[in-house]
């Protein structure tokens, strides 16, 4: 087998691939108690860097107040690459740096008179909602969220007046689902597993400034692309469309330790001056045809073959036939569209 490189182009996206570290395949957190349908996004989540020290080993337990302020700050500070003081503001409960910097910002407001934080008092879902819409707000003002209709949930009634909003909006770009299809819960608790998954997607969408957001993107973008290589791909399962893709061509296919890796360039109509989206699978040789195991989609900025990231999001796809599993026939795919 023949693999061209441009070796500018590989250096600069090899650098990119290392510094989000979003490759590796998700696996359970040591000695963690976790349910295996949170296990993927919280293994990412805890590659990014994006989990407390103070969330204990059962993940199944519902999170506390505290603990959510925790991690929405931490993520807001790796977002924004900025350290939030805290210190003009005191609780009469707690010393906790992270409830301090939590309220100097407006991710939360004091119980109460507003002297109190109540720290150990479990959180619910229209409390989360309200938090995880004033993050995006404080590290990106200027991002026009999607916004859902409540009515399709039977119980939309139960969200309190001063959630709606932030609910609508969570709904709406994806970061909060039902919690069935008719069924929001807003009363409900939240895990910790559910806490960090939404912690994960509240990552994505801060960091992404105008761009829309990866969240939405990733999925409907990836199958798109999909349907789009002209003949590359021999099993699509299902098609779609999404009017935001302006072009698609590709951009390079490598090897590195054992994994062979196309990379493509994805144009999107969106605000921010020329965002690209480098897709990069993550594939397997198996018997004449290319397998995608995970599929990785980065935003970045291009400015002179400078790769800028803006954030990344993985999928993976199953190889025992009950999930979706994309193959190329990769050797007469390479020759028709990378040796000719």
């Amino acid at each position: 087998m023949v693999i061209i490189m441009k070796k500018c182009i590989i250096a600069s996206i090899l650098a990119l691939m290392l510094s989000l570290t979003t490759f590796a395949q998700a696996t359970a957190l040591p000695e963690t108690k976790i349910n295996d349908w949170a296990v993927p996004d919280v293994g990412r989540a805890a590659r990014l860097g994006l989990l407390t020290d103070t969330l204990g080993t059962d993940y199944t337990r519902d999170i506390t107040r505290l603990q959510f302020s925790e991690l929405v700050v931490n993520c807001v500070e790796k977002a924004t690459g900025d350290t939030i003081d805290g210190s003009s503001v005191k609780f009469t409960d707690t010393t906790s740096i992270a409830a301090q910097k939590s309220a100097v910002v407006g991710i939360v407001k004091g119980t109460g008179d507003g002297t109190s934080f109540s720290p150990n008092r479990l959180i619910t879902r229209e409390e989360v909602a309200t938090m995880l819409y004033r993050a995006i707000q404080y590290t990106n003002p200027n991002n026009n969220l999607d916004t859902a209709s409540l009515t399709k949930f039977s119980d939309n009634a139960q969200v309190s007046n001063w959630a709606k909003d932030a609910m609508s909006s969570m709904v709406g770009c994806g970061i909060i689902n039902g919690t069935s299809d008719n069924t929001l819960a807003p009363k409900a608790n939240v895990s910790i597993e559910q806490a960090a998954i939404l912690i994960y997607r509240l990552y994505g969408q801060s960091i992404l400034k105008d761009i829309t957001p990866l969240a939405e993107a990733f999925v409907s973008d990836q199958k798109a692309i999909i349907t789009k290589l002209q003949g590359a791909y021999t099993s699509t399962p299902s098609t779609f469309s999404d009017s935001r893709i302006d072009s698609i061509q590709m951009a390079e296919v490598f090897q590195e330790n054992g994994t062979t890796y196309i990379l493509y360039s994805l144009k999107y109509s969106v605000k921010a001056d020329n965002p690209e989206a480098v897709i990069v699978f993550e594939d397997t040789l198996k018997d004449g045809w290319l397998v995608i195991n995970a599929v990785t989609t980065y935003v970045v900025q291009m400015d002179g073959g400078k790769f800028t990231s803006l954030g990344g999001y993985t999928t993976e796809f199953s190889a025992d036939g009950n999930k979706e599993m994309y193959k190329i026939d990769f050797e007469n795919w390479l020759a028709e569209n990378i040796l000719n």
